[in-house]
């Protein structure tokens, strides 16, 4: 059976999702995952977002917007 894999990058993180439950964040140069983002509706048995590279480009990029907008609420502190 062939399975895809979608792939975000930045300069620090590599963030892989096969379509399931979870996309993992690793380390750029590492290989194994460092954390995971729970995607999934349990209630309707299937990803919270599209299974389009587009959906998930745009979930990643509003992702690391929330992550730096909580920092930068941190560092007002």
């Amino acid at each position: 059976m062939a399975q895809a894999k979608m792939v975000y990058s930045t300069d620090e993180f590599r963030f892989e999702w096969h379509g399931g439950a979870y996309i993992e964040l690793f380390f750029v140069t590492a290989d194994n995952a460092l954390d995971a983002i729970n995607v999934w509706d349990y209630e309707k048995d299937e990803p919270r977002i599209g299974r389009t590279l587009k959906d998930f480009e745009e979930f990643i990029e509003g992702y690391l917007k929330e992550q730096q907008e909580s920092l930068d609420e941190l560092a007002s502190w």
